[in-house]
């Protein structure tokens, strides 16, 4: 689950399961998602019911898309085309170009930050995360993969530092002035998520613990953090030692890890994950979330029966929600959208538009 955890517990390296440095925040709970849809000099989209927004490369919203009133915590990067990408259609270019900025005046203000939660959560513990600088969608009928993910490194402290210090309104303002981009000085850690479908057509949702430091209590998809360390071992891991192919890999199995850990599900149960895009998360300085759909070939009460024999992260959670898919287009208009979380109306917007039929 996405968000600052609780207790800062570290997770068993990968062999018995996949590395999962609990460090950096639950995506999208007052702590992820980001960035409007961008203006795409690389993509041939065909319009946008809302224009080109955003100050980075990315792929408009078609105008043939179903127009879905957009939520003020969220807002879509990226938008993959119908039916999602699969794994070898996304390709990842690792660079230094592509990690945030030194702050204006130097990173001090991020290591006294980072110094003061440890004396007030001495529990915390700093890893490295991927950072998402740019996406880039490929024309239609184009030979090769669709998307290009450009890829830096950052860490939970540099998150701290700047997404959700006091002066995250300041520093995107000083990126675009600085560098025609609001989100260099960011470190904008790129979170997963999962909108997730069982067998008798339900979309599954889970209520977050109310002893999580973010959203407690609020509505979340299953979702998580691609794990440099899991590509790379070790706690410092470079640019260089993290090849392209594994890095989506990564990204592409940590959404299933994801939900086994936090559904309880096996992980043979689950199809191979599609891409509907990226979304941004407004509440947290845009921190962007790549967001999947995943097909479960278990019945819903099925999935409960798994879920509440506990798993890997059941601590996490409290409850189990299954809402009905032919319900999902109408989700905006229920009560059940003031709480989720914000990367959770990233994920079903994303769905909507991509994977879902219009109602």
């Amino acid at each position: 689950m996405r968000g600052i955890p609780g207790d800062g517990r570290r997770r068993e390296s990968r062999g018995s399961r996949r590395a999962k440095t609990r460090s950096c925040p639950e995506r999208g709970h007052g702590g992820a998602l980001r960035r409007s849809a961008a203006e795409a000099p690389n993509c041939r989209a065909q319009g946008s019911p809302w224009g080109a927004r955003g100050d980075r490369p990315g792929c408009v919203l078609p105008q043939s898309c179903p127009v879905q009133t957009m939520d003020p915590e969220v807002s879509v990067l990226l938008q993959c085309p119908p039916g999602g990408l699969p794994e070898e259609q996304v390709r990842a270019e690792l660079s230094p170009d592509h990690d945030r900025r030194p702050l204006p005046g130097g990173d001090e203000a991020i290591a006294a930050i980072w110094e003061s939660r440890l004396q007030a959560q001495p529990w915390l513990f700093d890893a490295p995360k991927f950072r998402l600088h740019s996406a880039t969608l490929a024309p239609t009928g184009s030979q090769g993969p669709r998307l290009l993910l450009r890829l830096g490194l950052t860490s939970y402290r540099d998150f701290l530092g700047t997404n959700w210090a006091s002066s995250a309104a300041w520093l995107r303002q000083q990126g675009a002035t600085d560098w025609g981009d609001k989100q260099a000085y960011l470190a904008d850690p790129l979170g997963v998520g999962a909108t997730l479908a069982t067998a008798d057509n339900f979309l599954v949702f889970l209520r977050r613990s109310r002893q999580v430091a973010e959203a407690p209590g609020l509505v979340d998809v299953p979702g998580g953090h691609p794990e440099p360390q899991a590509v790379c071992p070790g706690d410092n891991p470079l640019h260089k030692d993290l090849p392209g192919e594994l890095v989506v890999h990564e990204l592409f199995s940590s959404v299933l890890q994801e939900i086994c850990d936090e559904v309880n599900v096996p992980l043979p149960t689950l199809s191979q994950p599609l891409l509907l895009g990226i979304a941004c998360n407004e509440t947290s300085a845009g921190r962007a979330s790549a967001e999947f759909y995943v097909q479960c070939s278990l019945t819903s009460e099925q999935v409960k029966k798994f879920y509440t024999s506990g798993g890997a992260e059941a601590h996490e959670s409290t409850g189990i929600i299954f809402v009905e898919i032919q319900r999902v287009q109408r989700l905006q208009e229920t009560k059940l959208w003031a709480e989720l979380c914000p990367s959770a109306k990233g994920a079903i917007f994303l769905y909507n538009q991509v994977q879902g039929s219009p109602a």
